[in-house]
């Protein structure tokens, strides 16, 4: 994906192909808004494994920097939790950008991020601050 004028190079694309720079512009302020309004944009549901795994450890390492924790866990093991978790989604992160060297820590990867997604799953009511 090109973006228009973030750097030289892409400022040298977008020279090049002023049409498509300006579309891709314009579907960047048109994605920005529809996260304002919607939550989400019409273009992260092409991935949205992708979308998810890149800002959700994120948001859960917040949490797990925050105070509050569910009824029946101490602080600590809610943060162990949420340390299954972010990893989970960071591993998920890898495997979908493809980003390990060799079949066996890709299929590492994929059970790091099933552990995780699992936890996520069983403590999904459990996420707020």
């Amino acid at each position: 994906m090109h973006v228009a004028f973030r750097n030289v190079p892409e400022f040298t694309w977008a020279l090049r192909y002023p049409v498509r720079a300006a579309q891709d512009l314009i579907r960047e302020v048109r994605d920005f808004l529809e996260r304002g309004w919607y939550g989400y944009a019409r273009t992260d549901v092409w991935g949205l494994d992708g979308y998810l795994a890149t800002w959700l450890p994120h948001a859960l390492q917040q949490m797990r920097d925050g105070c509050s924790y569910p009824p029946g866990l101490t602080h600590d093991e809610w943060r162990e939790k949420l340390a299954l978790m972010i990893a989970g989604f960071r591993a998920a992160d890898r495997v979908i950008d493809m980003n390990w060297d060799s079949v066996e820590e890709a299929k590492a990867l994929i059970e790091q991020s099933k552990l995780g997604i699992a936890e996520f799953g069983e403590y999904f009511l459990n996420l707020w601050d």
